[in-house]
């Protein structure tokens, strides 16, 4: 068939030429009303005026995540005005894992990734051969058989891919949590002899993991030969049709061939979106969380922002009312509780009488729903939060240690500390006896 083509393309060698004469010439039309439209660029028969999309399109792409990292660490300490006019200081303070964290650092990177790689290869292809679409295809009836919706082509498989991606997106942390928690929690799985329970338990979220992976890759695996498959058999109709119409007249030959040259140049596009439309949908299925944790409603309101200045201790508890969540039952029913300057009280309770979440409602870290918590004889709500909570010093039913020396870890709290302030408090802590025991010191 390539041998046939080629001897008649031979035989109208000037029919072809008064084709590609007229080709150029509607191809310089078009770039009358690209230079009108995008400006002056060099126009090229293979890329007409397309060329220069990725400079355009990038700067924006890449402004994406950097805007919603931008905003989701600047939400802490916004000052909005409510429908009475009053001003309200928002204070975000968004309690998640560290694994949860490091997958929204993770979801913003495959979001800016994808984009990337879709408006790069994918829409530069497309755009970039609109032009040889609107004059080959445009003009002949061959050539509106030629035309395909491309979004409703694609529909079915951005839909499965979808689905397969947000399912792997929502049982990453799933697997992550089943991770940590199995290995932090060895030792008591061990002293309760749990190692069957827990080794049952992962395997049943790696079980989840493995299938939404093996779907994964199914569909990925279908979309090309489904494409090939589909490119044949067009080419085929193409070639069939095209036959048909030059023995009726309807075409020239000479335009049939040159038809036929020109069709890797319209699926070559439709290929590169289906390469890059995968990672495009692994990107907006990550980017879900990531907007969660942005639209994240918060918790605690301050109704003003009033200075701190000296605080003396006196903290009263005025029948508050308090519970974790609208639809669980109240911790707290009706608290009240005076604790004077210097007083030192202990919170004696069984398991979840809400001794540690006093102690976090003084902190803030929680909103009460009835009630007043006063501060030297000032409602809680109406401090300024960074300044108040720099005069709490809070020890955690859980000791933490962030990565670096003990003095780190120990001047956490007071950054400008000296040696000599941190080397004294250490050694009041049991009496400087465990510093022995550390062999490169503080």
């Amino acid at each position: 068939m390539f041998v046939l083509g080629a001897a008649i393309g031979l035989l109208l060698l000037p029919v072809l030429a008064r084709l590609f004469k007229s080709l150029i010439v509607q191809v310089q039309e078009r770039e009358a009303v690209l230079v009108t439209r995008f400006g002056k660029h060099e126009l090229t028969l293979d890329r007409p005026g397309m060329h220069f999309l990725p400079a355009i399109a990038l700067p924006w792409v890449q402004a994406i995540p950097v805007s919603l990292r931008r905003d989701f660490r600047l939400f802490r300490g916004v000052h909005v005005n409510d429908a009475r006019g009053t001003t309200v200081i928002v204070d975000l303070w968004v309690e998640f894992r560290i694994v949860d964290a490091a997958r929204a650092t993770f979801s913003v990177s495959d979001w800016d990734r994808s984009l990337q790689n879709l408006v790069a290869h994918s829409a530069t292809s497309i755009l970039g051969n609109r032009e040889f679409n609107e004059i080959l295809c445009d003009r002949n009836d061959l050539g509106r058989l030629l035309q395909v919706d491309i979004a409703e082509e694609t529909e079915r498989w951005g839909l499965a891919v979808d689905q397969v991606y947000i399912h792997k997106i929502n049982l990453l942390p799933d697997v992550s949590r089943q991770i940590f928690e199995t290995i932090a929690g060895i030792t008591i799985a061990k002293n309760f002899r749990r190692e069957a329970t827990v080794y049952d338990e992962f395997s049943a979220v790696n079980g989840r993991a493995y299938g939404i992976n093996l779907r994964r890759g199914f569909v990925l695996a279908t979309v090309f030969p489904a494409l090939n498959l589909l490119i044949g058999g067009g080419v085929g109709v193409l070639m069939y049709a095209g036959a048909v119409s030059v023995l009726d007249g309807a075409i020239a030959i000479g335009a049939w061939f040159l038809f036929l040259q020109s069709i890797d140049a319209f699926w070559f596009p439709l290929m590169n979106l289906s390469a890059f439309w995968s990672q495009f949908q692994a990107g907006l299925a990550a980017i879900e969380r990531v907007f969660a944790l942005i639209d994240a409603v918060p918790a605690v309101v301050q109704r003003a922002s009033d200075p701190v200045g000296r605080v003396a201790g006196d903290i009263r508890f005025a029948h508050v009312g308090f519970r974790y969540a609208e639809s669980a039952g109240a911790v707290l029913p009706d608290l009240s509780l005076h604790i004077r300057p210097g007083e030192s009280v202990a919170l004696v309770g069984h398991t979840g009488s809400g001794k540690s979440s006093i102690a976090k409602l003084v902190a803030r870290f929680y909103e009460y729903q009835s009630g007043q918590i006063l501060i030297d004889d000032r409602d809680i709500r109406t401090l300024e939060l960074a300044a108040y909570r720099r005069h709490l010093g809070i020890v955690p039913q859980v000791p933490f240690l962030f990565s670096g020396t003990v003095a780190d870890n120990i001047r956490y709290a007071r950054p400008e500390a000296t040696d000599a302030e941190i080397e004294a408090l250490a050694h009041r802590i049991g009496g400087g006896e465990w510093l022995r025991a550390l062999p490169d010191g503080l």
